[in-house]
Order: structure tokens, then C-alpha cells, then sequence
């Protein structure tokens, strides 16, 4: 009997899936109800953006924070809230800040559920405003799946109801508020464009159209530079394009794929790979580094983003530092490099922020070739291997690249040479991306990273790769002269000054903390020091908190024995993090941890988000240099 009821809840969990991952819920009501609820949900992709009790629980936590951010993690969510001894009215503050759709609780948040909009999935106690509410059962497999069901029921109404309309705003809107030439007046130097005014009065004509009006009736605006005269200064598009400059801003070090010949480290000065940076920035480090180069190198033309991950699976950094220069310049000619699995997703909003070439990295189109080529692809949260993993790359990659080329903008295609895997398919490859409307592509021979799958494969000659080039010449244009930058790079393709410019002043330096921190995941302070085997090392200046690299280490504790007593150990770690001025970990050894306060390097202990633990230490040490009296 527990055997057939387990299985239909299974089967009643792949029916409701995809309904119950837009979820967005506030749990709320007693701890253990909390508690169980949010298990639930997280096993079956329901995110708790806020998780919530009235009573005093130090320990809910806690229990419930790793298990949501396993969830939040793979929805590229960085924010949700864990709450006790809290009431209604800041739960309802807090639903509108993160944008919740659903309620799950008893009856007493039903006001709270009207207020915002959203549906109330009624259980524990009490429920006085249903008949029936002391037979909802929650408890085994029968109960769960009922529960399960309503809540999927619930989402599943609200994108019936709404998902139409909001697919017409958000892309359809503006298709039918064309703007029709009625008359040009040229006699005075000025357009005079009228619109229709059926087409006006019902709404269709947006914001953009009417800004697009006005500056075609302002003379004195100064014309942008169209997509051809960009493509003439930008020196990856175009070979006699060698005098122009271009700087990469390293502000995306996220990546959501696994290329096995590909390894991205921080911090080597002297190499010269995609994926390699001295610095992450934050969109508004990258803004006033702009503002620095410019000033300096006058002939800078494009500013891209290339890494040191994947530009879209970093969108919000990129999209904030592509708006910051884009309203400092209109002209400035935007370059962006991707993989293309996020393309479909975001090229409308590309082609809104004035990109006006992408590059995407495009090794095959066959998924049999991809699975030896990408260990795992991490899509909408979820990974995928082998053949699956490639397949959804390449339909992303296809589409998106038609999607960009529909509306003109100039994409590239860079495809690594790899001998005894891509290296006969790749004039497939170019064919296809011809017909897409592909401007150029740029064939390469893999750079060896150790640490990497392919660190051995055997790399073909550059006579091979030059004999590619030649026969794929023939069917579409090729670059010839690449360099295969950094992802800070700066200056022209045959001088690279990005060292010149990642060196810090004094003045620079002042205020800034550099802090080591103990995390597995990589989002959360999760680790005990004795267990650690890589540090996160993080820079924080002018109230920001950015990852800056990896550093490995040797465990500390390897067993109960060895803890506390192993000198060379604790020096050598210690001189690894020499330039630190903290660590922050989960938890750490009163003999470690006074070995770290002797050398200067200040211990907190916390589990928390990484990025909000690095702020709070480098509070209390403002704080602690303030009562000395620095």
C-alpha cells in the first residue's frame, strides 16, 4: 500500500513541475509546519523567498538555509528571508520587495494575501474562513500529494489567467506601433514625422518611439554611428582595424557551462587567455576604469565584456555596466562575448542596450561532438550532461544567434580547433552559421590549461589551423589576426596594456580589506577552517564585496589528531593569505585561530552569505580601528 501511494506521488510531482518551479512563496505559521513545508516545497522546485514564524525559533535558520539555497542557487536568486518572532505587516514588505506569488499558511494571512494580489494555499492552524479545514491533511503520502496538487492548481490558474497578456506587453506592444512617414520636410533641415494616430491613440506607440521622434526632429542631436561605421573601427571585425583600441571589463566570473578545455583562474598577470583576469569588477569599478582608459588611450573604440565567465550568466553585472558607459557615450561601440546559452533569453535586451556585435563561442552542431567537448551545462538551474547538455546548448545557440542577426547586429563566431574531435566537422559548422547571417568566423587553436580534460590532447599545428581557415575562406569571411585576449584586456591586438592600468596607487589602495573566506558552495560561509582545501578570496572597497580568486591549501585537520598541533601546516597557510587582513569561516580551532590573530589576519566566525559576512567584517574592523583611535 506505501509502495503505490509513493508512486503516485512521484507521478503527481512530474505532473506539477513545471508549475510549482514559478513558484515564489511566503511558508509562514508554526516552526514545525514551517519546517516541513519548506522541505517539501524545495524537493519539488517551490522557492521560499520568505520563510516566516510568529514564535521565537534562534534555530530555524539555521536548519532551513542550506537546503533554500540549493533551490535559490539554481534559480540565480540571491535573496530570500528566513524569519522569527515576526508579524504580518513586515511580511508583507518584505513579499513586495521580493516579488512573491503565492502564500502558503492558515487563514490569518488571508488579508495579507488580498492586499498583494496573490492566491492563499490554506493549511495548518487555524482556518476559519473555509468549511473543512481540519480534514486537509498534510501528513504521508496522500497528504503531501493533496497539498502538492493545490499548490500547483494555484499557479497553474494564475498563468491562465495572466501569461497571455503579459507575452503581448512584453513583446508585442511595440511591433504594432510602427511609425508611419506621412511627410518629410526637408526644406528647414528637419523631419517632420507623424505618427498614426489609430496606431497612437490605442497605446501601441511607446516611449522608445516617441524619443526616436524627438531625435529626429532635433538637428543639433549628434547621429550615432551606424552599424558599418562600427564594424570599420572595431579590430576583431575588421583586420585594417589594427590602430583602434579595445579594453574588455572583466565584471561577469560566473560561467553556466563546462568546456573540458577550459580551467579560469585569476591573478596570472602573465598570461594571455580568455578567462584569465588580474581583477573581477563590479559594474561600478568597471565604469570609472572606462573613464581612466579613455582618458588615456585616445584611440579606444570598443569596450567589451568577455569573462572572465560567460557575459549572460552574469547579465545583471553586465547589463548595469553597459548602461553606465552607455550613458556616459552614445557612441562607444558595445562587444560582447558568450557561449549562447542564455541568448534567446536576453538578446532583446542586447539589442535595447545598444550592443552592436556579440561574439559566441560555437564549437559543433552535432550534440554527439558537444558531449566530448562540455562536461555540463547548468541551464534555468539545472545541470545536464553528454548529449542532452549539448543539445539544449546548441538549440540556444542557433536561435539566438538568428534572433541577434534578424535585427542586425554583427555576430561573430569563434570555434576552437580540436584535433580528433571538431577538427573535420568545423566546415559543417561555418555552412551553418553562414546561413544564420554570421559576419565572420574565427577559428583557434586550443591554449593547454592544466587541470583541464584536454590539458593532454594533442593541439593541431598552426599550419593545420591556417589550412581551415584558407578552406573555409571559401565559403564566408574569416579573422586571420586574433589574439585571444584576456578578459581584461586593453589597448590594440598587438599591444596589450591592461597591466599598466591593473596597477594600484596608493590613494587606491587606501580603505580596502582583502578577506579570505571558508565556503564549499561558494555563496555561503559554510566550512569549518580544518576542512577548507581552497580559500575564497574576496576584496571589499567603497561598501562592495568581489570575488577576486580561488587559492588553494592543504587541509588543516586531516584527522582529530593532527588538529590544533600541526605547525608547518598553519604556516603555510598563513602565508598563503599573508595579504589578508581576515578570514571568515564557519567555524575554527582556539590554536588556529590564535596563530591567524599573532600574524595580524583578524578570525570571524559566522554562516551566512558570503558577500554579507565580508560587509560585516569589514564594519566591525572600521569599527575596532575607530576605538583605537586610527
Amino acid at each position: 500500500k506505501l509502495e503505490q501511494e509513493r508512486g503516485r506521488f512521484l507521478d503527481a510531482m512530474i505532473d506539477g513541475h513545471k508549475y510549482n518551479g514559478e513558484a515564489r512563496a511566503v511558508i509562514y505559521g508554526e516552526p514545525d509546519f514551517v519546517y516541513s513545508t519548506v522541505r517539501l516545497c524545495v524537493e519539488n522546485g517551490i522557492m521560499p523567498m520568505i520563510t516566516a514564524t510568529g514564535s521565537k525559533c534562534n534555530g530555524l535558520k539555521e536548519m532551513l538555509e542550506e537546503e533554500i539555497w540549493e533551490v535559490a542557487d539554481r534559480y540565480y536568486i540571491d535573496k530570500f528571508e528566513i524569519l522569527h518572532d515576526v508579524d504580518f505587516q513586515t511580511m508583507e514588505i518584505k513579499a513586495k520587495e521580493l516579488g512573491i506569488n503565492i502564500l502558503i499558511g492558515n487563514s490569518d494571512g488571508r488579508r495579507m494575501a488580498e492586499n498583494l494580489g496573490v492566491s492563499l494555499v490554506r493549511r495548518s492552524f487555524p482556518i476559519h474562513d473555509r468549511v473543512g479545514g481540519q480534514r486537509l491533511r498534510t501528513l504521508g503520502y496522500e497528504g503531501a500529494l493533496t497539498f502538492l496538487d493545490e499548490i500547483a492548481n494555484v499557479m497553474l490558474a494564475k498563468k491562465e489567467t495572466g501569461f497571455r497578456e503579459e507575452l503581448y506587453h512584453k513583446y508585442y506592444q511595440s511591433e504594432k506601433g510602427d511609425i508611419q512617414v506621412s511627410q518629410i520636410n526637408l526644406a528647414n533641415g528637419t523631419n517632420s514625422i507623424e505618427k498614426s494616430t489609430k496606431s497612437y491613440e490605442a497605446g501601441y506607440v511607446t516611449k522608445k518611439e516617441e524619443e526616436f521622434t524627438m531625435k529626429e526632429n532635433n538637428v543639433n542631436q549628434p547621429m550615432e554611428k551606424t552599424i558599418e561605421e562600427k564594424t570599420a573601427t572595431h579590430p576583431c571585425y575588421t583586420c585594417g582595424a589594427h590602430d583602434y583600441a579595445r579594453m574588455h571589463l572583466p565584471v561577469a566570473p560566473k560561467c553556466n557551462i563546462s568546456c573540458n578545455y577550459c580551467v579560469r583562474k585569476f591573478d596570472c598577470p602573465n598570461e594571455s587567455r580568455p578567462g584569465v583576469t588580474t581583477k573581477v569588477l563590479s559594474p561600478e569599478e568597471a565604469f570609472a576604469k572606462y573613464l581612466e582608459v579613455k582618458e588615456k588611450v585616445p584611440n579606444l573604440t570598443v569596450v567589451g565584456i568577455a569573462g572572465p565567465g560567460d557575459a549572460l550568466a552574469n547579465f545583471e553585472n553586465t547589463r548595469k555596466t553597459l548602461e553606465l558607459i552607455r550613458e556616459h557615450d552614445k557612441n562607444v561601440t558595445f562587444c560582447l562575448s558568450t557561449n549562447g546559452l542564455m541568448l534567446p533569453k536576453y538578446a532583446r535586451d542586447l539589442i535595447d542596450l545598444g550592443v552592436s556585435h556579440v561574439t559566441v563561442t560555437m564549437n559543433t552542431i552535432d550534440p554527439k561532438i558537444g558531449a566530448k567537448i562540455y562536461r555540463e551545462v547548468n541551464y534555468m538551474g539545472k545541470r545536464y550532461f553528454g548529449e542532452e547538455g549539448a543539445t539544449i546548448l546548441l538549440t540556444n545557440q542557433l536561435a539566438g544567434i538568428a534572433m541577434l542577426t534578424a535585427k542586425g547586429i554583427m555576430c561573430k563566431v569563434n570555434i576552437v580547433m580540436l584535433q580528433g574531435i571538431n577538427d573535420e566537422h568545423i566546415p559543417t559548422v561555418v555552412e551553418k552559421v553562414k546561413d544564420l547571417g554570421v559576419h565572420i568566423t574565427n577559428i583557434m587553436q586550443m591554449i593547454p590549461v592544466k587541470g583541464s580534460v584536454f590539458e593532454n590532447l594533442p593541439l593541431v599545428s598552426n599550419q593545420e589551423v591556417m589550412k581551415m581557415r584558407k578552406k573555409c575562406g571559401e565559403t564566408m569571411k574569416q579573422m586571420y589576426h586574433c589574439r585571444q585576449c584576456r578578459a581584461d584586456a586593453i589597448g590594440t591586438l598587438d599591444h596589450d596594456r591592461s597591466i599598466e592600468f591593473n596597477s594600484e596607487s596608493a590613494c587606491d589602495k587606501e580603505g580596502r580589506l582583502q578577506i579570505a573566506v571558508a565556503t564549499k558552495s561558494g555563496m555561503v560561509v559554510d566550512q569549518h577552517f580544518g576542512q577548507v582545501s581552497e580559500l575564497y578570496v574576496y576584496e571589499y572597497k567603497n561598501g562592495n564585496a568581489v570575488f577576486k580568486e580561488r587559492r588553494p591549501i592543504k587541509k588543516y585537520c586531516s584527522g582529530s589528531e593532527e588538529c590544533d598541533t600541526n605547525e608547518d601546516k598553519i604556516t603555510g597557510i598563513i602565508n598563503t593569505i599573508s595579504d589578508c587582513d581576515a578570514v571568515i569561516v564557519m567555524r575554527i580551532g582556539e590554536a588556529p585561530k590564535m596563530k591567524l590573530t599573532q600574524k595580524g589576519i583578524k578570525v570571524f566566525t559566522t554562516y551566512d552569505r558570503i558577500e554579507d559576512s565580508v560587509k560585516k567584517a569589514a564594519s566591525e574592523m572600521a569599527e575596532i580601528s575607530i576605538n583605537k583611535g586610527l
